[in-house]
């Protein structure tokens, strides 16, 4: 058979495999957030929530109702692969789960401890991105040897030395060894914010080339709540805003205390309490609510570190 019809068919079998990887693939730690209700944090303080459905190219977050944005009505938020970068965080409030949700969550803890197949796949992974560099470093030595052979791989080496990154990468999906041993253990993990570096504790839960997975963690949440003139009434995550004469009266329905930021004042509301703050109910309002609650989180690795282990008890 003719050596340059073989190329041809190697080359174009490898880029539509590799392609297909590419198109479905869907971040491990994102994808156990799944058809979970979410928030969604960015890096300038913004945040988003609501359904996650999550695909190879981003996530589309369903709201619970629609959301009336004057002109028209909005019932989910896309965001895009490219646009994850701009994430501080993803979070699953535990707490705000409902009953199916929360049994569904600590099953899928349980069966990711225990489950053999999905033991036996992190070990390949593992493997794979462990010898990512003899790996990749056989396909140029075949390259090199065979390449003078066919115009069309020696033109194109590293084209197809490409195509091998990207199927170690694919099932490698960066292997870190202490990491490894850390899965299911008690940490202590930093997470830039802003300038400063703080502290939480958790379970490490999973971790990939571009995010770690923690559960069962306390952790400040931010929430941004806009109320537009005219609406007198809205609620969202165990808070009630009402417009009064006085001004706004906020119901905290959460069991923990939650803390109201508008304009340059703040106002702290203890749990299962209602305060009125003085604010104009005439325009729109704009506000950010902050409480610690049980999370599970996944952040970026460009700013969240594993740093200590924490002993058992």
């Amino acid at each position: 058979m003719d050596t340059f019809a073989i190329t041809i068919a190697v080359i174009f079998v490898a880029t539509l495999i590799i392609s297909y990887f590419k198109s479905s693939s869907k971040d491990s730690c994102l994808k156990d957030f799944d058809d979970f209700p979410i928030l969604v944090e960015f890096k300038n303080g913004k945040t988003v929530w609501g359904k996650m459905r999550l695909e190879a190219t981003g996530m589309w977050l369903e709201y619970e109702k629609p959301h009336d944005n004057v002109t028209h009505k909005e019932s989910g938020f896309l965001l895009y692969k490219k646009e994850f970068p701009t994430m501080f965080g993803v979070f699953r409030l535990v707490e705000d789960l409902s009953s199916s949700d929360r049994r569904r969550r600590d099953t899928r803890l349980v069966i990711e401890n225990q489950k053999f197949l999905l033991f036996l796949r992190r070990k390949i992974r593992n493997f794979f991105a462990a010898v990512r560099d003899a790996f990749v470093e056989t396909i140029s030595l075949l390259i090199g040897r065979y390449g003078t052979k066919s115009s069309i791989i020696s033109q194109n080496k590293k084209y197809v030395k490409g195509i091998g990154e990207s199927v170690v990468d694919y099932i490698g999906n960066s292997y870190d060894p202490i990491l490894e041993k850390l899965l299911g253990r008690r940490i202590v993990y930093e997470v830039q914010e802003g300038e400063k570096w703080r502290e939480y504790v958790g379970t490490l839960k999973n971790y990939t080339k571009d995010f770690i997975e923690i559960v069962s963690s306390k952790f400040p949440v931010r929430l941004n709540l806009k109320m537009k003139k005219g609406v007198d009434y809205m609620s969202s995550h165990g808070i009630e805003l009402s417009r009064v004469e006085q001004g706004l009266r906020i119901r905290n329905i959460r069991e923990e205390r939650i803390t109201v930021h508008f304009k340059d004042r703040r106002k702290s509301i203890d749990p299962k309490s209602t305060e009125i703050i003085q604010i104009d109910g005439r325009e729109d309002l704009d506000l950010t609510f902050t409480f610690t609650t049980l999370v599970d989180a996944v952040f970026p690795r460009i700013h969240a570190v594993v740093r200590h282990t924490v002993e058992e008890k």
